[in-house]
């Protein structure tokens, strides 16, 4: 009986299970996505732009609605991420970004909807917590070895958004977050609302990727991959088609 109410109490389990499906289906789209992001900062820069407008929209809201109880503390000081973004944004843009960048189209559409919920119904700011979060806390590290990788980075410079914990309380931080959205009282009619945000919200994330077209260095970047792809595939089955020819002439 115990074990029955803690699953039905894990709330962020809940959350998890009942999107799998539009969380996998975001995921691959990101993954590719991503593949050509990394293939110019210009347009590894245009994408944290976007996520920076998204991420500080969020954040003053949890900030507005600190005294909400599905807000209060939710996301320590250690978790915020614009100051973050800033700092990478000056890397990739220069002192003067925020002069000249602005938020796309869908990025827009995404901030409009975090203040919409946000003045109307501070409880679903939970849905967009808990995915941007949970994301980074899952797989930040991950991702920051593949961008400083691909696209050449030399130091710590340019990957501040994922320095959220280093790797040895990173566990911790996510339990911990996880533990304090499950403490939060909700009603059943709650949390259906929720996960239906959080659906919209993996939406909203696919709009970001989507709006990702290559420009000319992208495409030559992408061509010269292939091309070694094709030269590699090509030459493992020259071998192969050898080495069962010598198999056969015996």
């Amino acid at each position: 009986m115990a074990e029955t109410e803690e699953v039905e109490n894990d709330f962020c389990a809940e959350m998890h299970s009942r999107t799998k499906t539009i969380h996998d289906e975001s995921d691959k789209l990101i993954n590719l996505k991503l593949a050509v992001v990394l293939t110019d900062t210009r347009l590894y820069a245009e994408v944290l732009s976007d996520f920076y407008f998204v991420f500080q929209t969020l954040e003053k809201a949890l900030e507005e609605h600190k005294d909400h109880p599905c807000v209060d503390s939710i996301v320590s000081d250690q978790m915020l991420r614009t100051e973050a973004f800033q700092k990478d944004l000056t890397y990739f843009i220069g002192e003067d970004w925020n002069a000249v960048v602005e938020p796309s189209w869908p990025a827009r559409v995404y901030c409009d909807r975090i203040v919409k919920i946000a003045e109307e119904d501070p409880t679903l700011l939970l849905a967009y917590t808990h995915s941007m979060y949970l994301a980074l806390l899952a797989g930040g590290m991950m991702i920051k070895k593949i961008v400083k990788k691909t696209l050449g980075l030399p130091g710590k410079d340019g990957l501040a958004v994922f320095d959220m914990v280093d790797v040895t309380g990173k566990t911790d931080l996510r339990k911990e977050f996880k533990a304090h959205i499950n403490s939060i009282p909700l009603s059943r009619e709650d949390k259906e609302r929720i996960i239906e945000e959080k659906k919209r919200c993996f939406q909203m994330n696919n709009s970001l990727a989507n709006n990702v077209k290559p420009n000319m260095h992208s495409y030559s970047r992408i061509m010269k991959l292939l091309l070694v792809c094709l030269f590699l595939v090509t030459s493992f089955l020259i071998v192969v088609a050898y080495s069962m020819y010598k198999v056969m002439a015996k």
